[in-house]
């Protein structure tokens, strides 16, 4: 009979751990995300027409495309927040920016953040 208590409890406090573990990672810091997932895609279009839009406010014929998404992840909060490190090509001049994107609970997008990096030589 202790046996069978000692299993019960030890396998209801492994069923919690494992719940808690699951939900800390929902919510809270950010995890990786596939590349080629649609939603990253999403988000990283937005990204590129709000910043062309951004632009074009000083240059009426910039242009930004993407050339390739190198690294993504996602952190859940009131939406979703996309982190990515995107290769774009800016007035024909190729670049590498780490953006983040907010997905809203509404579906709707903002670009929270948009910086270029460094070049190295």
């Amino acid at each position: 009979m202790k046996r069978t208590a000692a299993y019960i409890i030890l396998m209801s406090f492994l069923l919690a751990t494992a719940t808690f573990n699951i939900h800390a990672e929902a919510a809270g810091g950010y995890t990786k995300a596939e590349v080629d997932d649609v939603e990253v895609a999403n988000a990283a279009n937005f990204a590129m027409k709000a910043k062309q839009d951004l632009i074009r406010k000083d240059d009426k014929d910039a242009n930004v495309s993407l050339v390739e998404i190198l690294e993504a992840s996602r952190q859940v909060v009131a939406g979703v927040n996309y982190k990515m490190k995107v290769k774009v090509n800016v007035n024909d001049r190729d670049r590498i920016a780490e953006i983040v994107v907010w997905k809203k609970l509404d579906g709707s997008y903002e670009l929270s953040s948009w910086n270029y990096k460094m070049e190295s030589k």
